[in-house]
């Protein structure tokens, strides 16, 4: 039988460098997922938006992982199926108009569709605001001013419309964010939660959140990322680090909130998402989703068994769509 080829598409192809995946903890994840890719009849490759012919789905040039284990540049693959992990970014509608070309052409698993609607957290607002702190999204300094009639000592965390990796957030009371000129609107502007939470039999303790991370509308797996000291951001990038959380600890609460999630978003054919929550007073609220979870993230979390079903799960959900 014919190996299928499935591409990672991401914005770009790194083609141009000499290893595929930046960091060592991706790198680890993508080589178990290429092999446990070959074991099932499925060839994977890295490349990106730079290398597609839109018509015909064929890449000039990818990344694959060789019978030594070793990266190599292989030329013209056509794709079998593709899966998206472009970037979110204002950029996102050139690149929505480019993806949906390509979904015509090839299966996307992780829907373009889903992907741009999904993908900021204004749409996320609007869906699913009766499990948020309070947030507002900002197009003009004169509706910051509205907001601080309301609010004016209230703490706040401002993020960007489309963003990731923490970058662009800051935290404040509404009044610093008015005197502040270099602000760059639109934003979204959203109440602070203190979360500060204890999951018991994990080593989850301070600041932290909990991830919970779906493929096709399954839950796969759990995470928490746990702040650095005197810091409210829990990315990586930002010095936070991630915990285990094994399905059975994950609190009631947020479990309640997911599944209610997830019927609204069953409308969706193929999809790949995570939910992140903070907790104040024993009570989950949703923070923002991300429809490209960390998958270095999930490996720094030393949950070799997460890793396995994210990989299985990711791996069915490209063959189901091609079959």
């Amino acid at each position: 039988m014919e190996n299928k080829h499935i591409v990672l598409m991401y914005s770009k192809s790194h083609c141009d460098i000499a290893v595929p995946f930046v960091t060592k903890k991706q790198e680890a994840y993508m080589i178990k997922l290429f092999e446990y890719g070959k074991s099932q009849g499925v060839m994977y490759y890295r490349s990106g938006l730079d290398q597609i012919d839109l018509a015909t789905a064929i890449f000039k040039k990818v990344w694959s992982l060789n019978n030594q284990g070793k990266w190599e540049i292989v030329l013209d693959i056509k794709a079998s199926a593709i899966l998206d992990h472009t970037t979110p970014s204002q950029k996102i509608f050139e690149d929505y108009v480019l993806m949906t070309t390509v979904d015509g052409v090839v299966p996307v698993c992780n829907q373009s569709h889903f992907r741009r609607n999904l993908g900021n957290k204004l749409t996320q607002y609007i869906l699913f605001n009766q499990f948020m702190s309070p947030t507002y999204f900002l197009n003009s300094k004169k509706q910051l001013q509205e907001v601080a009639k309301k609010d004016t000592n209230g703490v706040y965390v401002k993020k960007p419309l489309y963003g990731q990796l923490g970058n662009g957030v800051s935290k404040g009371i509404i009044k610093d964010f008015l005197q502040d000129d270099t602000l760059e609107y639109p934003f979204v502007l959203q109440k602070f939660i203190n979360s500060t939470i204890n999951i018991k039999g994990t080593n989850v303790n301070g600041f932290a959140d909990l991830r919970l991370t779906f493929i096709n509308n399954e839950l796969i797996y759990a995470l928490s990322r746990v702040a650095a000291v005197g810091s409210f951001i829990t990315n990586l990038d930002k010095g936070g680090h991630a915990e285990a959380v094994n399905l059975e600890q994950i609190p009631s609460d947020a479990l309640e909130i997911a599944n209610k999630v997830k019927q609204q978003l069953s409308i969706f054919k193929t999809s790949t998402y995570c939910i992140d929550f903070l907790f104040e007073n024993g009570k989950a609220y949703i923070v923002e989703m991300n429809t490209r979870p960390s998958t270095e993230l999930l490996y720094k979390s030393g949950n070799m068994e997460a890793v396995k079903r994210s990989i299985i799960a990711t791996t069915n959900q490209c063959l189901n769509l091609i079959s």
